[in-house]
């Protein structure tokens, strides 16, 4: 598995990364949006760069996104774990 990290506004961007990956031969991608609930100001901006960015290229690979996780028992735990730790050591 590739994993790659993209800033929506700044560097590196949406575009570049997925410029790489598809450079690279990847021809399946899942986006994890960092916003794990749904907002168009935020999760829509990162769909639409991704969307923006296949409609100018050719031969776009398979794209697969990650919404609503905010409410994800897995997702859940983990914050709670982190916030255990952090706890721990301050």
């Amino acid at each position: 598995v590739t994993v790659r990290h993209a800033m929506r506004y700044g560097s590196t961007s949406i575009p570049e990364q997925l410029d790489q990956l598809k450079a690279d031969g990847v021809n399946r991608v899942l986006i994890l949006s960092a916003y794990p609930q749904y907002s168009a100001t935020t999760t829509a901006s990162v769909l639409d760069a991704v969307y923006n960015w296949a409609g100018k290229i050719r031969n776009v690979p398979e794209l697969r996104f990650a919404n609503h996780y905010h409410d994800d028992a897995g997702y859940i735990s983990a914050l709670e774990q982190s916030v255990h730790q952090y706890w721990q050591v301050n």
